[in-house]
C-alpha cells in the first residue's frame, strides 16, 4: 500500500468497474436509439469517439498500474531502487505524454457531443446560434492550448518526452502550469455549455415541471465539474515541499473517474427520451407544435424518430421571439387555433406575428 492510501488493487478495480459501467451506459444508449430510423447524428459520433478514447486510455492505465506503484514505492523509500527503475521511469514518462492529452480529448469529445445536440434545438434562433459558435470556438482554442502546454512541459519540443530523464526538476513549473490550466479551461467550458441552453428552456411553451426536467438534464454536467474539482484537490494534495509534482497514481485514478462520468452525462439526452416515454404519467407528444395541450382532433399518428420531438424535447414549441405583439385585448391563446381576419405565420422556431387587416 502507498503512503497516500491508494492501492494497486483499488486503482485497477476502479478502472475495470468504470469500464463496465460506462460500456453498459453507451450500449443502452445505442439500443434505445435503434428504434429511430434516421441517420447517425454528430452528437452520437462525438459520443462514440469519447467512449473509444476512454476505453483506450483506461486500458493503458490498467496495463501500467504495477509499474506506477513500483515507481511510487521507490520514491517513498518503501522499495529499494532496482536495476530497471530508470527504464520504468522512462516508460511512465512516455505513457503520460499520451494519457494526459487523451483525457482532454475524451472530455472535449463529450463537450462537442453536447454542443452538436444543442445546435439542433437552436435552429432558427440567431442569437443562440451566435452564442453557440462563440462557445464552440472557445472550446476548440482551449483544447489546443491545453495540449500544447502539456506536450511542451518537458521542453520546447515534444521530443523531450522521449528522452530518458527528459522531464526533470527543471520542468516542474511547466508541468504545474499545464495541470492547473487544464483544470481551469475544463471547468470554464463545462459552465459555458451548461448555461448555453438556459434561455431556450425558459422560453419553451411547456409546463414548468417539464422545464425543470429538461433543465435538470442539461445540469447533469455539474457531476463532471464535481469530479474535476475532486481530481485537482486530491491530486494537488499529493504535492508538498518534498514532492512538487502531482502523484501519477492519483492522477490516473481521477482521470479515469472524470472521463467516465463525462461519457455517462453525454448519454443523458438519449436516455432521457426513453425514460420520459416509459415513466411519464402523460402521453408522449401531449403538446402540439404551438406548445398547447392537444385536443382530440389534434392527435394524429406519430412516426418514430420524429425530428420535431428530438430526444423528447418539443422542438416546435420554442417561441423564442414574437415578431409582432398582438393587439391589446387578444391573447396568444385566443389567436391560436381560431379563424381570424389576420395571418399567423409559424416557422421552425415558432415566430408568431399577427397582422390585422
Amino acid at each position: 500500500m502507498s503512503s497516500n492510501g491508494l492501492t494497486e488493487t483499488t486503482l485497477r478495480g476502479t478502472a475495470i468497474g468504470l469500464m463496465v459501467v460506462t460500456t453498459a451506459m453507451v450500449f443502452a444508449r445505442a439500443i434505445l436509439r435503434s428504434d429511430q430510423k434516421k441517420s447517425i447524428q454528430w452528437d452520437e459520433i462525438w459520443l462514440v469517439v469519447g467512449y473509444m478514447l476512454f476505453m483506450a486510455i483506461t486500458g493503458v492505465y490498467i496495463n501500467k498500474t504495477s509499474l506506477l506503484f513500483r515507481l511510487l514505492a521507490v520514491e517513498e523509500g518503501r522499495l529499494a531502487p532496482y536495476p530497471s527503475v530508470s527504464k520504468d521511469g522512462f516508460d511512465a514518462q512516455k505513457t503520460f505524454f499520451f494519457t494526459s492529452p487523451g483525457l482532454w480529448l475524451t472530455l472535449w469529445s463529450i463537450k462537442f457531443s453536447l454542443l452538436a445536440f444543442y445546435k439542433r434545438i437552436m435552429v432558427g434562433v440567431k442569437l443562440y446560434l451566435t452564442l453557440w459558435w462563440v462557445v464552440l470556438g472557445y472550446c476548440v482554442l482551449t483544447l489546443m492550448l491545453s495540449i500544447m502546454l502539456h506536450i511542451t512541459a518537458c521542453g520546447s519540443s515534444p521530443s523531450s518526452w522521449f528522452v530518458e530523464n527528459g522531464c526533470g526538476a527543471d520542468n516542474v513549473r511547466k508541468s504545474l502550469i499545464s495541470f492547473w490550466e487544464g483544470f481551469a479551461v475544463d471547468l470554464s467550458t463545462d459552465l459555458m455549455i451548461m448555461l448555453l441552453p438556459i434561455g431556450i428552456i425558459r422560453n419553451l411553451q411547456i409546463p414548468l415541471a417539464r422545464k425543470i426536467q429538461i433543465g435538470g438534464l442539461f445540469a447533469l454536467g455539474i457531476f463532471v465539474i464535481i469530479a474535476s474539482i475532486v481530481r485537482v484537490i486530491q491530486v494537488g494534495a499529493t504535492t508538498g515541499a518534498s514532492n512538487t509534482t502531482p502523484s501519477l497514481t492519483w492522477l490516473a485514478l481521477w482521470s479515469i473517474i472524470e472521463s467516465s462520468v463525462a461519457i455517462m452525462v453525454g448519454c443523458g439526452p438519449g436516455l432521457y427520451r426513453k425514460a420520459k416515454a416509459v415513466y411519464s404519467n402523460t402521453p408522449v407528444h401531449a403538446y402540439n407544435s404551438r406548445g398547447y395541450i392537444k385536443t382530440i382532433a389534434d392527435k394524429r399518428p406519430e412516426t418514430k424518430g420524429n425530428a420535431d420531438d428530438e430526444y423528447g424535447f418539443p422542438m416546435k414549441t420554442m417561441s423564442i421571439d414574437i415578431a409582432a405583439r398582438v393587439s391589446r385585448g387578444d391573447s396568444e391563446e385566443e389567436l391560436v387555433g381560431q379563424e381570424t381576419n389576420g395571418k399567423i405565420r409559424v416557422t421552425r422556431s415558432v415566430i408568431v406575428s399577427y397582422k390585422s387587416e
